[in-house]
């Protein structure tokens, strides 16, 4: 794993694998190579434009 970020969107990817699967055990990522969807998941590009979500009163985004 490269980076932090990468770390953390595959295990957020494993978790909701594992909800939609309703798996009883552990799900890892990646264990079926780089065609796995849970990898191709983690690595597509974020959709969001900025990266900050928090909304503030009073404050416009720049």
């Amino acid at each position: 794993v490269r980076s932090a970020r990468r770390l953390f969107r595959l295990a957020d990817a494993a978790q909701y694998r594992a909800k939609a699967e309703r798996a009883s055990g552990p799900v890892v990522a990646g264990r079926e190579g780089p065609d796995d969807p849970v990898v191709r998941l983690a690595d597509e590009p974020s959709r969001e434009e900025d990266g900050e979500r928090r909304r503030f009163r009073g404050r416009h985004s720049p």
